[in-house]
């Protein structure tokens, strides 16, 4: 377990280290619900889902689009986290927007919020189907 001074040294060294650290942090608020792979993936389809929502993408058009991948066949996930990276890329320099920076600020906000924030939001997000809810070891 990595401290959050150390852990915050480590995002603004370089990507690898912040998402060590991402992880390591995810453990530690929501326990061993964040060392599932579904509910990782998950996340990511949220805050891709969100990204959208800012971004003037309609629900309807969010819908088409799940229905559409899911009716092909399954991808390997390294390829398609590096996808999903390099669209995020294309979409961040379009919106004259510098991703890393974006990044590192959330990194840093993040970790600047108590853990029982994030916790609650977790158990809010269980109550309401969409999430696993804290497991603590």
């Amino acid at each position: 377990m990595l401290n959050r001074q150390l852990m915050s040294l480590a995002g603004r060294a370089n990507r690898f280290l912040r998402q060590v650290a991402m992880l390591d942090w995810a453990y530690d608020t929501f326990g061993m619900t964040a060392l599932d792979r579904v509910e990782r993936c998950k996340r990511v389809i949220e805050e891709a889902i969100e990204v959208g929502q800012a971004g003037g993408v309609f629900e309807e058009e969010v819908h088409r689009l799940v229905s559409y991948v899911y009716a092909r066949p399954t991808g390997k996930l390294p390829r398609e986290i590096g996808g999903l990276g390099i669209a995020l890329l294309a979409l961040a320099h379009f919106a004259n927007i510098d991703a890393e920076a974006e990044e590192i600020r959330e990194f840093e906000r993040v970790l600047s919020l108590p853990t029982e924030h994030f916790r609650n939001r977790q158990n809010e997000k269980a109550a309401a189907g969409v999430a696993g809810k804290v497991v603590l070891p």
